[in-house]
């Protein structure tokens, strides 16, 4: 039963809670930090570009600031902290690869990478006091009466099983830098694997919605200096759990086909890799064969729009889909975050009236076409300054019911 004041899961109030409101496991991941918010974490002095980087002992310079904030009253200690930061500097120094440079990771892509550390570090450490440590937290998070959690959604969340630990989340807006978070998440777990005599995994696969993404990944993967090949299951195993399969979602089947393969191929204990999370939520059957994957082993799950995609959801399956990212997603960097630091596009949407008539559409259409012809030319004609602070093209976009010849 639910406790007072709070709504069980089936209801209609629950139906209509946005996702972002019911993230118990970032909640918990923030309380380990002894905030209850991303924003107590990361304040305006956090976000300054100046903080991008390492000092000469290979530190961040975001490093200093969150152990002021997060140790005081945290379930951190300084010690902690340093050895998670030095291996985010590790990994980093080692995904360089070709690209030329450093990468500098903003606030936000640090914070990721440094609640993955501590998720990993318990998870593969003792993952009896993780499970302890999560349910105590999610005890507090359904009791209305408790004070010291905030709670806005009015949702009840089951309690953790363990076997639901074995994959995190990163809800995180599109250009945000998923992918090389994505490369440096890989080393995170073969270290943590190893620090705590963990079994390596059999493989590492990373699941694609298409075979466009598939080949984006397998470009980055280079410049990263990261083994990656399309899976070919005529390839042989030389080489298994040393270079990343990457595969379409659409080719797992139950049973070999000529362009499919059979997901017994690849047997459980897989770290897998998924990106566009959403795409597979839809249908059961893309969900359950790629979610087998992992079931012995561990998945990184990505996605931009999570929060729709348990929207679009209805009945069961939406609540279902609710109580499963409520307890996987780590961090939440979604595009209210992103808007709000200032990425992103400005927009505006404007909708013509259906009882317009055709000589004001027209006028009204033209109007929008000449202000964006306008923005364009501007922006042309001064592109150094624009790249300069990161300003990209203007963006026009028509949406319409139907098209005449």
């Amino acid at each position: 039963m639910a406790k007072r004041g709070r709504i069980a899961g089936g209801t209609a109030t629950a139906r209509s809670t946005a996702l972002s409101k019911a993230l118990v496991l970032n909640r918990w991941i923030l309380n380990q930090f002894d905030v209850d918010g991303l924003e107590a974490l990361a304040d305006d002095d956090v976000k300054r570009s100046i903080y991008e980087g390492w000092d000469e002992n290979n530190e961040s310079f975001y490093l200093p600031l969150i152990q002021f904030k997060a140790v005081p009253h945290g379930h951190l200690t300084k010690e902690q902290l340093l050895t998670y930061d030095r291996n985010i500097t590790t990994h980093t120094l080692a995904v360089t690869g070709k690209r030329g440079e450093v990468v500098k990771w903003k606030y936000f892509q640090y914070l990721a990478l440094l609640f993955t550390e501590h998720y990993l570090d318990r998870y593969y450490g003792d993952p009896a006091a993780l499970l302890k440590s999560l349910n105590e937290y999610t005890a507090r998070w359904n009791d209305p009466q408790d004070r010291t959690v905030r709670n806005e959604s009015n949702v009840v969340v089951p309690m953790f099983e363990g076997n639901e630990l074995n994959k995190i989340a990163f809800w995180m807006a599109t250009g945000s830098g998923k992918t090389l978070l994505m490369h440096v998440n890989i080393l995170q777990h073969k270290h943590w694997t190893k620090q705590h005599g963990r079994k390596p995994v059999n493989r590492v696969i990373l699941v694609t919605p298409n075979d466009g993404l598939t080949n984006q990944h397998l470009q980055e993967f280079a410049l990263s200096g990261i083994d990656a090949t399309r899976f070919d299951r005529s390839g042989g195993s030389a080489f298994k759990g040393e270079v990343i399969d990457v595969i379409e979602i659409t080719k797992l089947k139950e049973e070999h086909g000529d362009k499919t393969v059979a997901v017994d191929a690849f047997e459980q204990d897989n770290l897998v890799l998924i990106d566009e999370g959403h795409r597979g939520v839809a249908g059961d059957e893309w969900k359950d064969r790629r979610d087998v994957l992992s079931k012995a082993g561990f998945a990184f799950e990505y996605s931009a729009t999570f929060g729709q995609a348990v929207s679009a959801a209805a009945g069961a399956k939406r609540q279902s889909l609710l109580t499963e990212y409520s307890k996987s997603i780590l961090f939440d960097y979604s595009y209210r975050w992103f808007h709000r630091d200032g990425y992103g596009k400005d927009y505006y949407i404007l909708n013509v009236p259906e009882h317009r008539d055709a000589t004001y559409t027209r006028k009204y259409l033209t109007g929008s076409l000449l202000a964006f012809y306008q923005q364009t030319l501007i922006w042309e004609e001064h592109r150094a300054d624009a790249t300069k602070y990161n300003i990209a093209k203007p963006l026009f976009v028509f949406v319409g019911s139907s098209v005449n010849a």
